[in-house]
């Protein structure tokens, strides 16, 4: 799954959306104006995992989205 997986995003493209994310988030944080900043940064092993469990999401869909989290073995997780 993992060599699939890389396939269609690379550490390229990964390092990309990590990029991208980064300096959407300083530029919104530079547009506040008086209120607290926030220091946001992701890394590449985050926006895999986010990918993946997105990929995932869709494969093993449920009704509710708590039903992703939960430990009840009725719901398959």
């Amino acid at each position: 799954p993992l060599k699939c997986f890389k396939l269609f995003l690379d550490d390229f493209i990964i390092n990309k959306i990590v990029d991208s994310t980064n300096n959407y988030a300083k530029k919104k944080e530079s547009l506040k104006k008086g209120k607290k900043k926030r220091n946001f940064e992701t890394t590449a092993p985050e926006i895999t995992a986010f990918i993946a469990s997105v990929i995932l999401m869709g494969i093993n869909q449920r009704k509710n989205i708590d039903h992703y989290f939960s430990k009840k073995e009725i719901l398959g997780n």
